[in-house]
């Protein structure tokens, strides 16, 4: 039996069920088609009436510090598209009683609230997975508190408390592309960029 609320998650998108079943599907899917290619961080935005409005996948990274880097710059996507809340996927290992186990973890944040989702799993000899709904957790989380080493969390609080967007979305689009983030807008943002998708 799941531990997730879903209704608790309604106040960052209108589906949060939906969201977590297709994120789920898609994680399946990668592990069948590529299963030695790790899983890149993902980061969904919303407007501010829940909808969908701009969904961007993390470059290639090799260590810890371009890891942190990667998701730092995909959050400059939430001023700069004028965000009312986002959702940020992360595969992680963890222990489920002691044994080694895989994680899927979802971060959704607004500029007033939080929360995570974690989704353990198991990955099959044929790259199969099954998902542990048992142990699944649902946490709130206090962007404001001082007590937390989470650098994610840290991060969600910085860039969902922006005064003013740094970048445009004109300088956004054309550094995403430029650096092989792969993006997609789920509402016509009438923006230019230089594409350099077809230089990398």
């Amino acid at each position: 039996m799941s531990d997730i609320q879903y209704s608790e998650l309604e106040t960052f998108c209108k589906e949060p069920q939906q969201e977590i079943a297709n994120i789920k599907k898609s994680f399946e899917e990668h592990i069948s088609l590529v299963p030695d290619t790790k899983f890149r961080p993902k980061l969904m935005l919303f407007d501010f009436f829940g909808t969908k409005k701009f969904g961007i996948s993390s470059k290639q990274y090799d260590s810890e510090k371009d890891f942190y880097i990667s998701i730092s710059e995909m959050l400059y996507a939430y001023a700069g598209f004028n965000a009312g809340s986002c959702l940020l996927v992360l595969d992680s290992n963890s222990k489920i009683n002691d044994h080694s186990s895989g994680a899927l973890v979802i971060y959704f944040a607004s500029d007033d609230a939080a929360a995570s989702i974690k989704l353990y799993y198991h990955q099959t000899d044929s790259n199969s997975i099954e998902w542990i709904e048992s142990e699944d957790e649902h946490l709130q989380i206090d962007l404001k508190s001082k007590d937390s080493s989470n650098r994610i969390i840290e991060l969600l609080f910085v860039h969902t408390h922006l005064d003013r967007e740094p970048f445009t979305q004109s300088e956004l689009l054309s550094y995403y592309s430029m650096k092989g983030y792969n993006f997609r807008s789920f509402k016509d943002l009438k923006t230019f960029y230089i594409d350099y998708s077809f230089k990398n």
